[in-house]
C-alpha cells in the first residue's frame, strides 16, 4: 500500500500539542485527518502472486512460430519489460491437436524456435498450444488457439494525392479486404518508412462514420478492426498518411504496407490494455490483465501479415 500525504498542517499541529497529556485527543484528531485528508490519495497495489513464467509467442502463417520467454518480478496487473528477465532452461514444445507434439531449440536472449529440420508448416484453422517447464519456475500451458488464414487483398492501390496544409505531400493507399470463411475476423494495418519507422495516418479510414469503438482499435501507428468495420466486406478501405516527415525531409524511397489477419486473442489483448507500451511488430511484451496463458502470464497469438512495397523515387 503507497500511502498519500497529508496536508502540511500535521507538523504544526503535532509540535503545539502537549503529547503527553493530549494523547485521547491526539489520536481523534489524527485518525480524523486521515479519513478527511488523505484517504483519496491512498492507492492499494494489486497482491504479488510470485515469481512466474511469462510466455510472449505468435505463431505466423508465414514467418512460423517465435517464442520469447521471461520471468515475472513485479506484482499482478503491473506492466512487465522482460528486458533482463529471460528463461533459458525451459522445456517448452508446440502441441498441434490432437496431439502431434513438437520441441522447441533455445536460440539465446530467451528465444525459443522450432528447429529447421522439423519443417515446420503452419496449417490455417488447426489448433496449437504451447507448453513450457522451468526447473526453477515451474510450468505453465496456453489456451488453444486457431491459426488464421492469410488475409484476402484484392485491388490493392497507391496514389499522390498532393500537399496538406504544412506543404507535406500526402500518399493513399486503397484495397479490399476479405475474410475468407471466418464469420468474425480481425485484421491490423500499419505503414513503415525506408528506415523501418510507423508511418501516422492522417485519417484511420476516408469515411471514418463506420468506425465503432467496439470494432477498431489504434495502437503506435497500427490499425486493428475487424471485418464488421463496414456494413459491406467487398467495400474499398482507404487510408491516408504523409509520404515525408514533420521536417520535411525528402520523399521517402519506399514504403511498405503490412496488411495482417491477426487472431481474436491479439485483438482482445489490445482492448484490454491501458498501457500498450509493450506491442512490437509480430511480438506483444505482456500486460497482465489480459493474458492466455495458465499458471503464469503472457499472450500466444495467431498472425498472418501479407506486405506491399512502393517505391516512391
Amino acid at each position: 500500500m503507497r500511502q498519500g500525504h497529508c496536508s502540511g498542517l500535521c507538523p504544526l499541529l503535532v509540535t503545539r500539542l502537549n503529547l503527553n497529556n493530549m494523547k485521547p485527543l491526539l489520536a481523534l484528531f489524527t485518525v480524523f485527518l486521515l479519513l478527511n485528508s488523505c484517504s483519496r490519495d491512498i492507492d492499494f497495489d494489486p497482491p504479488y502472486e510470485g515469481d512466474k513464467l511469462v510466455l510472449n509467442a505468435s505463431l505466423d502463417g508465414l514467418v512460423g512460430l517465435e517464442v520469447k520467454l521471461t520471468h515475472s518480478t513485479r506484482p499482478v496487473h503491473t506492466y512487465i519489460p522482460g528486458i533482463d528477465n529471460i528463461v533459458a532452461d525451459a522445456r517448452v514444445t508446440l502441441v498441434k491437436e490432437p496431439g502431434e507434439i513438437l520441441p522447441l531449440e533455445y536460440t539465446g536472449a530467451g528465444l525459443y524456435t522450432l528447429a529447421d529440420s522439423l519443417n515446420f508448416a503452419v496449417s490455417p484453422g488447426s489448433s496449437y498450444h504451447l507448453e513450457a517447464h522451468s526447473p526453477s519456475l515451474g510450468s505453465i500451458h496456453t489456451n488453444n488457439i486457431t491459426a488464421v488464414t492469410a488475409p484476402i487483398v484484392e485491388g490493392f492501390g497507391f496514389s499522390r494525392i498532393g500537399m496538406d496544409d504544412q506543404d507535406v505531400e500526402t500518399g493513399q493507399i486503397k484495397f479490399i479486404l476479405t475474410s475468407g470463411h471466418e464469420t468474425t475476423a480481425y485484421y491490423s494495418l500499419c505503414i513503415t518508412d525506408d528506415s523501418g519507422n510507423r508511418l501516422v495516418f492522417s485519417e484511420p479510414f476516408a469515411d471514418v462514420t463506420w468506425i465503432a469503438e467496439k470494432n477498431y482499435l489504434s495502437y503506435d501507428e497500427t490499425h486493428y478492426f475487424t471485418n464488421e468495420i463496414r456494413q459491406s466486406k467487398k467495400d474499398t478501405l482507404i487510408f491516408n498518411f504523409p509520404l515525408q516527415d514533420w521536417t520535411n525531409y525528402p520523399i521517402y524511397e519506399y514504403i511498405e504496407v503490412s496488411i495482417g489477419h491477426v487472431g481474436p486473442e491479439l485483438f482482445h489483448y489490445i482492448a484490454s490494455m491501458n498501457d500498450l507500451s509493450g506491442i512490437e511488430y509480430g511480438f506483444a511484451e505482456p500486460n497482465l490483465l489480459w493474458s492466455n496463458v495458465q499458471g503464469g502470464y503472457g499472450l500466444f497469438y495467431s498472425q498472418c501479415i501479407r506486405r506491399f512495397k512502393v517505391t516512391l523515387r
